[in-house]
Parts: structure tokens; C-alpha cells; sequence
């Protein structure tokens, strides 16, 4: 196996043993600061469409070359050097574990009957208002949540961790930070956020569409109907405004036999999200164990798929390449019997 498959690995069993501790000074954290640094700065053009093609650009940069640097740095040291430091530098991109440790507290005070705590827990990971929702709704606000992030923290830093290493789950991340910092559709963000918000659709558009597979296969193994899940992707997951997240949101749905969307409250303004699975019943607290159980599933599956994917094209090319030498190989061969046939025909002409 190749150090970037290997590394790969190692990183997410390290999320899955550690996640995103909070006394690690994490690297989102870091570009964060730099995008408040830079965008009172820009805010003084005047195009402030252009302003945020140079956040962008900035970001990225500030981003991606240092941990180029870092890996170039390292590549005459020792495999498990280079594996310690891309296996690192990997674990910092995924977000599996940190998605579910901020659900799994929301469960436990719901099934502890405390809805106050429940609220305060689910604020720190939604912009609707929490206050005074109902456990039916905290418990949809959960899951929700959960599975909008399943693609942006899950499959889409394996998807580029496993295309490009820790460069390419880096630069997917700089995108993430800034879509979620400035990506907004609000009179602030509508220009200076554009560039940010359409570059992160185009790097999540193809995993997104990659959980038509992950999602029903791991609906089979948790026991859920894969079917179901199936259809409500292809029936509800171009609803959302967003090319992206609504696709697992509405895989979740289905998966789960539940409905998703509705009302909900942002800023004392009433938003209706697009309906999932409206048929279905709402979700109930024990959904957030299920959607827990279903998100863990879909990235191990994506990630074993992902690395036998590359196992085989790795081999497939391995025999293209020794195909081609051995074709060279043999015109070589059969090129010098030629010339050696026509020097003996030669030699026979000059002696008679």
C-alpha cells in the first residue's frame, strides 16, 4: 500500500480515536484568523466581487503551500517520518468525530429529559433560533445538521485526501472555512462571499453526488431501507438551494423513515426549508442515535471503497505499464533479429 493510502488510514483512525481535541491549536482555527485579518483590508475596493476572488486566492495560498513546503521538507526522511507527518496533517482535515461529538450531548439531554440543555447544546452548531423548540424539533435541528455536514465534514476531506494528499484535503478545507465564514446570501457576503461559497459547490459537487452510492450501502448494513433512502435523494435532494448538502440530508431522510425541513426560525425572520420525505414521521430523539450510527457507516464504507478504488486502478496501471515494456521488449527483440538477418544477408552478397 502506497504512503498516501497508508496515510490516509492512520488519519482516520486517529479522528476516530481522538476527533478535534479542544486544547489542539486545530489549523481551521488558524484560517479563520487569517480571513478576519484579511477582509477588512479587501473591503476598501470598491469591486468587492473581486475583493473576494483575492480572499480566495490568499487563503488557498496561505493554506496549501505551507504544508507543501512542510512535505518537501520531510521527503528524504525515513516511510514513517513521512507517514507520521502526512497521517497528521491528514487528521487534521476530518471532521467525522467532531460532527458526532457535538450530537451525541444533545441525545443524552434529551433522553435525560433536560430540553433546556439540549437547546444550548444544539445552538452551538445551528444559526436557527433554539430557545424554545420542542424536543421534536431540537431533535430535527440534530439531525439535520449532522446530515448537511455528512459530505462538507466527512466524505469530502477523504474524497480529496485520498485524490491529492494532505495539499489537496487542505485547500478543500481553506474553501470549507471560507464558505462557512463568508459564503452567505446576505447583503455583507452576496459579492465579497460569491467567489468563496461557488468554489466550495464545485469541490463538494462530486462527492455529494458519490453518496448515491455510500448512503444506501451503508442504509443495508445499518439495517434501514436502502430503497427508501434511495428514492428520497433522487425525489427530494435537488430541493435545497445548495447543490450539495441537500443530498445526503435527503438520504438521511429516507434512510431513516423520517421528515426533514420545515419552518424554522433565523434572526426572528421565519425561513421554510424544503420539505424531505414529507410523508414520513418526524424525527423523534432516538433518530440522532440512528443518524450517529448511519453517518459512521457511510464514512467507513466510502473510505474502504476509496482505498480499494485506488488499490486496483494502482494495479490496473501497474499491468498497462509492464504490458508496454514487454511490447518494447519484444519490437526490440524481433528489431535486432532484423538487423542481424540483413547483416548476414549482406556479408553473404559481398563474399559471392
Amino acid at each position: 500500500m502506497s504512503l498516501r493510502l497508508l496515510s490516509v488510514v492512520l488519519a482516520f483512525l486517529l479522528d476516530v480515536l481522538f476527533g478535534d481535541p479542544q486544547w489542539f491549536p486545530h489549523p481551521v482555527r488558524g484560517i479563520g484568523a487569517f480571513i478576519q485579518l484579511l477582509e477588512p483590508p479587501l473591503r476598501r475596493l470598491r469591486n468587492h466581487r473581486l475583493a473576494g476572488v483575492l480572499l480566495l486566492f490568499l487563503v488557498l495560498a496561505a493554506t496549501c503551500i505551507p504544508v507543501a513546503l512542510l512535505l518537501w521538507l520531510v521527503r528524504g526522511a525515513s516511510f514513517a517520518v513521512q507517514l507520521a507527518v502526512n497521517a497528521f496533517l491528514l487528521w487534521t482535515t476530518f471532521a467525522t468525530r467532531d460532527l458526532v461529538d457535538h450530537c451525541v450531548p444533545i441525545y443524552r439531554a434529551l433522553a435525560n429529559g433536560d430540553l433546556e440543555a439540549a437547546r444550548r447544546l444544539l445552538a452551538r452548531i445551528v444559526s436557527r433560533q433554539t430557545a424554545y423548540l420542542p424536543e421534536g424539533e431540537v431533535a430535527r435541528g440534530c439531525v439535520e445538521s449532522l446530515a448537511e455536514n455528512l459530505v462538507d465534514g466527512s466524505i469530502s476531506p477523504l474524497f480529496y485526501a485520498l485524490l491529492g494528499g494532505p495539499v489537496a484535503a487542505f485547500a478543500f478545507k481553506a474553501a470549507s472555512t471560507l464558505d462557512s465564514m463568508v459564503g452567505y446570501r446576505t447583503e455583507r457576503y452576496l459579492h465579497f462571499g460569491w467567489a468563496s461559497a461557488r468554489f466550495d459547490d464545485v469541490l463538494n459537487y462530486v462527492p455529494a453526488r458519490l453518496t448515491y452510492l455510500a448512503l444506501p450501502a451503508a442504509t443495508l448494513f445499518t439495517g434501514n431501507r436502502a430503497a427508501r433512502c434511495l428514492h428520497v435523494m433522487r425525489a427530494d435532494g435537488l430541493k435545497n438551494p445548495s447543490p450539495n448538502s441537500g443530498i445526503p440530508e435527503a438520504g438521511v431522510a429516507g434512510a431513516l423513515g423520517i421528515a426533514l425541513g420545515g419552518p424554522s426560525i433565523y434572526q426572528g425572520v421565519t425561513i421554510e426549508k424544503p420539505r424531505l420525505n414529507e410523508s414520513a414521521a418526524p424525527p423523534r430523539p432516538r433518530d440522532i442515535v440512528r443518524a450517529v450510527r448511519l453517518v459512521w457507516t457511510t464514512a467507513v464504507l466510502f473510505l474502504l471503497c476509496g482505498v480499494g478504488a485506488a488499490l486496483a486502478g494502482n494495479a490496473a496501471l501497474g499491468w498497462v505499464r509492464a504490458s508496454r515494456l514487454d511490447r518494447t521488449a519484444a519490437n526490440g527483440l524481433s528489431g535486432s533479429h532484423r538487423i542481424a538477418a540483413s547483416t548476414r544477408f549482406l556479408r553473404t552478397g559481398a563474399a559471392q
